[in-house]
């Protein structure tokens, strides 16, 4: 399920999910991109970057 362009949820259902970070998030409503790459940067399993998302946020090699 693609939450925003850069980033889509992977091997969990759209729902509420208890983050270390932000506490609990529910996955069905919009969530800020900053919120999503900060998850993202700390190893949140449920997260992968888009096509897009890695032309964008992926480290320059």
């Amino acid at each position: 399920m693609s939450l925003h362009k850069y980033f889509r949820l992977k091997g969990i259902e759209p729902g509420r999910v208890v983050t270390q970070q932000f506490g609990t998030i529910d996955f069905r409503e919009k969530i800020p991109l900053e919120t999503l790459k900060q998850l993202f940067a700390a190893g949140f399993p449920y997260l992968e970057l888009t096509k897009e998302g890695e032309k964008r946020l992926a480290p320059k090699q």
